[in-house]
């Protein structure tokens, strides 16, 4: 991923894998049922990807990820914030890892 200006500039890489995540009950309403919310953001399972296990240079942010076991297999995304604001859905980079084949 790339931005620009790098004022306050900050990646964050995350995961989510749909056959391990599951919906979170909300702090503010303990009676939501786990399947209730089909259109619920799903921000809400998505797994931040420590900084270690990421680079930047400058404007880019390098992830490489490797898949080890089917709990790996999932979405992956990277965002990033700078003095003009967060990347939006358009420019986020959003990537399937599925196991080979398929």
């Amino acid at each position: 991923m790339a931005a620009n200006p790098r004022r306050g500039l900050e990646f964050r890489w995350a995961f989510n894998s749909s056959s391990t995540s599951s919906r979170r009950r909300r702090d503010d309403d303990d009676d939501v049922d786990d399947d209730d919310n089909d259109n619920d953001d799903d921000s809400e399972d998505l797994i931040d990807i420590p900084r270690s296990q990421f680079s930047e240079h400058g404007f880019k942010s390098i992830l490489t990820y490797t898949a080890h076991t089917r709990l790996d297999y999932g979405t992956v995304i990277c965002a990033a914030t700078n003095e003009v604001g967060e990347s939006q859905d358009d420019g986020m980079c959003v990537f399937k890892i599925v196991p080979a084949g398929r």
